[in-house]
């Protein structure tokens, strides 16, 4: 942003003259995309923490950790350059069910036995002990602890966090491994909130701007170096020149003394006979 600044002074005149509003929203739109993308990240994990905290499944955190590293990932974002639409998290950067499947399996790996010994070791002899409370079945003792084989998925999945499928949409049927819980729909109220984003944008990134301007603007205009300093007042007005609002600006400088300034749709259109 401090480049904008940088070209928005260099269209003022020598001493503090202010920007149009037109230059000053061209100039913000190229901070817009920025602010929007900011407010979608902070909100979407704003919410995942907010979903996970707690959480008898997901509020390990380890798992917690590697899910956030993966939602702030620049791939989750992405906004058109017209700044029209904007989309919100992909699941084939955060992880599919195929990923999913894979981590389970690269941690049940050195079981050996079928599918349902491994599902039964996994439900008495490591889950339910470690998360439920329950003891540890004798046959069990020598089974890998619930932590390690979290440890083993997360090295499986790198920096994929496929368990965010149950975060959002919970596990309604249990099934025969894990117990029912609901869905937090984090990513769908970040979806919904995006559109927000897009309205709001524009005009956040110019209120940003307007803001580091007028301090720019002030640090010159204080500078002891400036011989010349202005004043200068917004004037309104009901005119209207071919469809546009007309308004003036009434300056006053050392070298110059009173003069006005003509503004007609947001731009400056040369001095004004008042």
């Amino acid at each position: 942003m401090r480049d904008d600044i940088i070209r928005c002074l260099e269209v003022l005149e020598k001493f503090g003259r202010q920007i149009s509003d037109v230059q000053l929203e061209e100039a913000a739109r190229n901070n817009a995309r920025e602010v929007i993308l900011d407010s979608a990240r902070s909100t979407l994990l704003m919410l995942a923490d907010m979903a996970t905290r707690g959480h008898k499944e997901f509020g390990y955190e380890p798992l917690r950790q590697q899910l956030f590293r993966n939602l702030r990932k620049d791939e989750h974002y992405k906004v058109s350059p017209d700044l029209s639409s904007i989309d919100i998290f992909d699941p084939e950067v955060a992880g599919t069910a195929a990923d999913m499947a894979a981590g389970q399996q690269a941690a049940w790996a050195s079981n050996n036995g079928t599918d349902q010994q491994r599902l039964y070791c996994w439900k008495y002899g490591i889950y339910k002990p470690s998360v439920e409370g329950m003891s540890k079945q004798p046959q069990f003792e020598d089974y890998p602890t619930y932590e390690e084989i979290l440890e083993k998925r997360l090295s499986t999945w790198g920096e994929k966090a496929p368990y965010w499928y149950f975060i959002e949409y919970g596990n309604v049927s249990g099934g025969e491994a894990y117990p029912s819980f609901s869905g937090a729909g984090f990513i769908d109220e970040t979806r919904m909130r995006a559109q927000e984003f897009l309205m709001d944008g524009l005009n956040v990134a110019i209120d940003m701007l307007r803001q580091q301007l007028d301090l720019a603007v002030e640090e010159q205009s204080n500078n002891p170096d400036n011989m010349v300093k202005m004043e200068i007042t917004r004037i309104p007005s009901t005119e209207v020149i071919s469809g546009r609002k007309v308004s003036y600006e009434r300056r006053v400088s050392k070298k110059a003394g009173v003069w006005y300034m003509l503004v007609v749709g947001g731009r400056y259109a040369g001095k004004a006979s008042m």
